[in-house]
This record gives C-alpha cells, structure tokens and sequence, in this order.
C-alpha cells in the first residue's frame, strides 16, 4: 500500500509545485493584459511600472469621445493584487489563417447562395421563378453555387488571414496570498488572492 501512496502523492503534488515556481516575474516597461472587474479592467493591456507592496503598479491608454473627436488619455493607476483575477504576458504572435478560412467560406458561401437564387429566379421572361427542370434541379444549382464560391472564398480568406497574425496571451500567477481593502466605484470591497 506505501509503494502506492508515494507516487499517488508525487503525481497530485508536481502540478501544484510547477504552478507555484511560475509566480510573475514583470519587468519594468513589459505589456501585460490585467484583469481586475473592480478597478473596471477587463483583459486590458497596460504597461508594467513596478510591484509595491500589495499594489501593481501600471499605466494604460483610454480612449474617450470628447465633442465628436477621441481623445486618448494616458493613465497610472495602483491596482490592489487581491483584485487581480488574471494576468496575461505576451507569448508570441499566431497566424490568422484560421479565422481567414472560416469568414472567407462564410462569406462566399452566403454570396454563393444569393448568386444561385438569381441565376434560378432569372430563367426567362415569360417563366420568372419557374424555369425548366424540376425544384430539386433548381436547389442543386442553388447548392453547387453556395459550395462552389464558399470553396473560393475559404481559400481567399486562408491566404489573406495568413498574412496577418495576432498576438497570442499566456497566463501566469499573480503571487503570494493576499488580503486588501480598496476602493471601488461604488464603495469599498475587500479581496483575498491566495496562491495554491
């Protein structure tokens, strides 16, 4: 039974271990992506200025109207740790070819449908909608249509998308248990982030 417990033990205990040894490590000036709905930032990218006591310090742009024109305002802002409920660092850039893919073969497929319906709808003077073949060769045209400019749609899309890339965010522990009181639009709120 004890030859069992102790590799039943190492395997539960290793992903908390390695999860423990990859507290934040920031550097001043370093893009993150924080999010913390008290302080009303949601996956919002700021700059990293320094950690202070329970405290990140950061500074971000917001973009604003301001009669009829954006204004951009740069802004410093101290956000308590225990608000903190995700963290984000940049971990490289992806391609777009998949999303490309998908909206090419959407959008050529509803154009491919559309086109179909016109060609079936203008037949002939005299016949309007009723051209000659039966209904179920009239959806066959409708179909191979839709498939046809989807199919070229979805490789226009693939190679547009693969030229464009974007960046891909990767996760890390924010640190030490905490516990803060701070300040919320509508009042005080207190927050704990422990650390498993």
């Amino acid at each position: 039974m004890r030859s069992f417990l102790l590799p039943s033990l190492v395997l539960l205990l290793s992903p908390l271990a390695s999860a423990v040894g990859q507290e934040a490590r920031l550097a001043p000036g370093q893009r993150v992506r924080v999010t913390a709905h008290t302080c009303q930032l949601r996956r919002t990218p700021v700059t990293f200025v320094a950690f202070r006591a329970d405290s990140m310090h950061v500074r971000y742009v917001k973009k604003r109207l301001d009669h009829g024109s954006v204004v951009t305002d740069s802004l410093s802002a101290a956000v308590p740790l225990a608000a903190v409920t995700k963290l984000e660092v940049p971990a490289g850039r992806r391609s777009n070819w998949d999303k490309g893919a998908r909206s090419g073969a959407i959008v050529g497929g509803l154009v491919g449908l559309g086109f179909g319906a016109l060609l079936v709808a203008d037949c002939g003077d005299d016949r309007g909608l009723l051209c000659p073949g039966d209904g179920g060769e009239q959806a066959k045209a409708i179909v191979v249509s839709a498939a046809v400019l989807g199919m070229a749609g979805g490789v226009l899309g693939t190679v547009i998308g693969a030229m464009s890339s974007r960046e891909v965010w990767q996760e890390v522990p924010v640190g030490r248990p905490r516990v803060a009181v701070f300040p919320t639009p509508t009042g005080l709120a207190v927050g704990a982030a422990i650390r498993f």
